[in-house]
């Protein structure tokens, strides 16, 4: 049974911003094996230019309809870096910032990227009101001290250039020490690292264990100071009306692990996800529900509606949208 009566993000319950997220390619470089067979590919799966720009400027125009005129993009693949046209999309966005209208980014990759690259895409975010990196340390292939030291240095390139820097790691059944271990090489240079508990098919892995996910649940806890200057949080209001912020949405997972089924929820309206076919859809955990597709129009919701996924909300860009059980507790206009 879901906790919650209410769930809400700063900034997104706060501000007039809207989410995209952007699954551009499934193209890889790396063949990870415990990774999703389809959340990756060798295939390159690249659209031309111009399907991509053409995109970015109705997105941009539709949820300013929606009245929100400030956008987060976050693009994840696949390996997105290694699309032809991902600097020419973020200069696309970059035209559209003015004073009024702020752009953010949050990307996801695994940094395999030369530290030259890295440079031209801290400079093509440089407008941007705030950019992070998320970057996927993958054991397979990070495989020596020197190649982690690499990955770090990577990461503190990028800080250095004004880009914020988190790494992502995922706990499989048996390696919390191993976890522990890394959450701490990282922490010495101040980097966050956010632990995610294994999951497929919308469950977490057997073998994770009560010790593993009350390491998930404390690890904003335990890295207090990495976290000192983050603005974002999340808001739960559970049944009895209590509150609680969370710094993390693997904590919220770990806390809730349910379905938002009939709630009413902004996605749709104020956050779409597109997939590497181009489908436009409400939500990554809600993609049954399709809003049209880049190649062809697609059209967002007018108005706040109610889910109608029964699965639980897994991905953090769903989760993160403003969300609740009935009218009561809304604070957004719903038709």
């Amino acid at each position: 049974m879901n906790k919650f009566k209410k769930i809400e993000s700063y900034p997104f319950s706060a501000k007039s911003i809207a989410n995209c997220t952007w699954i551009m390619n499934r193209y890889c470089n790396y063949s990870c094996s415990y990774c999703w067979p389809h959340a990756h590919q060798q295939k390159k799966d690249f659209f031309d230019e111009d399907t991509y720009l053409l995109a970015v400027y109705s997105i941009i125009s539709q949820f300013k309809n929606n009245g929100y005129d400030n956008v987060w993009w976050s693009f994840t693949g696949g390996e997105v870096t290694f699309n032809p046209w991902f600097l020419s999309v973020l200069d696309e966005i970059t035209q559209g910032i003015t004073n009024k209208n702020k752009m953010a980014i949050n990307l996801t990759t695994n940094l395999s990227q030369s530290e030259k690259w890295w440079l031209n895409f801290s400079a093509a975010v440089d407008k941007f009101a705030h950019k992070k990196i998320n970057a996927s340390w993958h054991g397979e292939y990070i495989n020596s001290p020197d190649k982690l030291d690499k990955f770090k240095n990577k990461l503190l390139l990028l800080r250095d250039n004004n880009v914020n820097v988190v790494v992502n790691t995922v706990l499989t059944p048996g390696k919390l020490e191993e976890q522990k271990r890394l959450v701490e090489y990282f922490n010495k240079e101040d980097i966050y690292v956010l632990v995610k508990g294994a999951r497929g098919n919308y469950i977490f892995l057997d073998g994770l264990e009560k010790q593993d996910f009350d390491f998930i649940k404390t690890q904003a806890t335990l890295q207090e100071k990495q976290l000192i200057s983050r603005k974002g949080y999340i808001e739960a209001t559970y049944l009895n009306d209590t509150t609680k912020r969370f710094k993390s949405y693997e904590e919220v997972l770990a806390e809730n692990y349910e379905s938002y089924d009939s709630w009413y929820c902004t996605a749709g309206h104020q956050a779409i996800t597109i997939f590497e076919n181009g489908d436009v859809c409400r939500g990554r955990s809600c993609k049954k529900e399709k809003l049209g597709s880049i190649l062809t129009g697609f059209n967002l919701f007018k108005s706040v509606e109610r889910c109608r996924t029964k699965n639980p909300c897994t991905c953090t860009g769903d989760l993160k949208m403003p969300k609740w059980r009935d009218n009561g507790n809304n604070l957004f206009k719903v038709g």
